[in-house]
């Protein structure tokens, strides 16, 4: 039976951060692993291993191994991001320092270049914009009265925009859609504006999961992650064990994150459709 792990943030803030004080945590940590329990830790401080003024730095992310594979980095690097204008006001990014490729890019960082550490070694250097109040990501529960925003977002977003059909997206059929579904349908919003949005419904057995869609401008920040984690945990609360999407075989960058978000690719099935609308296109 896989354990029910509650995650409880804890971060400790350091004027400065290096290599021994490093392998000194994860002593300690993986000492203490088993009386603790689940273990997500980050240090979060001023100065990292890179001789640079830039600040502030995610020094050093580790999850006890036994609770490895439950997603806890990402959610405490959230945590992380959401405290950041506060900790660091005049700060306009967190960086962090790693060679491994692919690991940061999907929590949102974008690589910027290589930077040498205080050992004179070049590590590559990662940042994540801080989003300030004014412009700081919430989430909602999406109704009806939402349409109107939610058909401009999917119009901006090139590969949601060839999904959509006249009948079902059109404002009568994403009402009674969500008339359905009213609790398992999440939007992202900045400045009160809808800049994310992920449609899931159910038919007590399965649910599907439609049009998971982020603004352009917003992208790369861990808004389509939330949104899939807010919809999971919703549809885990009306009973449903298992969830599937359809992704255009062409769209990589989709197909890269259902992936990473642990939705395996399933080769053993033809998936079969049939138009009851002569305006609904049965596609290719």
């Amino acid at each position: 039976m896989q354990k029910e792990i509650e995650l409880k943030s804890t971060f400790i803030l350091k004027d400065y951060f290096s290599y021994e004080d490093k392998e000194s945590i994860l002593a300690q940590m993986q000492a203490h692993s088993k009386e603790w329990g689940a273990i997500p830790f980050l240090t979060f401080c001023d100065r990292d291993e890179i001789e640079s003024d830039l600040k502030p730095w995610i020094g050093f992310v580790f999850t006890a191994p036994a609770y490895r594979g439950h997603h806890l980095a990402g959610q405490i690097i959230e945590h992380c991001m959401n405290n950041a204008a506060t900790l660091y006001p005049e700060s306009e990014y967190v960086y962090v320092s790693s060679d491994e490729k692919g690991l940061y890019e999907k929590y949102g960082f974008e690589f910027v270049g290589k930077m040498k550490s205080v050992w004179g070694e070049d590590s590559g250097i990662f940042r994540r914009k801080i989003e300030k109040e004014a412009n700081k990501i919430t989430y909602k529960t999406l109704s009806p009265a939402d349409y109107d925003e939610l058909w401009e977002l999917w119009n901006q977003v090139e590969q949601t925009k060839r999904a959509l059909n006249p009948v079902d997206d059109s404002c009568e059929g994403i009402t009674r859609y969500m008339k359905r579904n009213p609790t398992t349908c999440f939007a992202a919003t900045s400045g009160g504006k809808i800049v994310g949005a992920i449609l899931t419904g159910h038919d007590g057995r399965r649910a599907i999961i439609h049009h998971l869609c982020v603004h352009p401008d917003f992208q790369r920040m861990g808004i389509a992650r939330a949104l899939v984690a807010k919809a999971e945990e919703a549809l885990k609360k009306e009973g449903i064990t298992k969830a599937f999407g359809l992704v255009f075989k062409d769209n990589d960058k989709a197909n890269s994150f259902w992936e990473k978000m642990g939705y395996s690719l399933r080769t053993n099935l033809n998936y079969r459709n049939k138009s009851l609308d002569a305006d609904v296109p049965t596609g290719e």
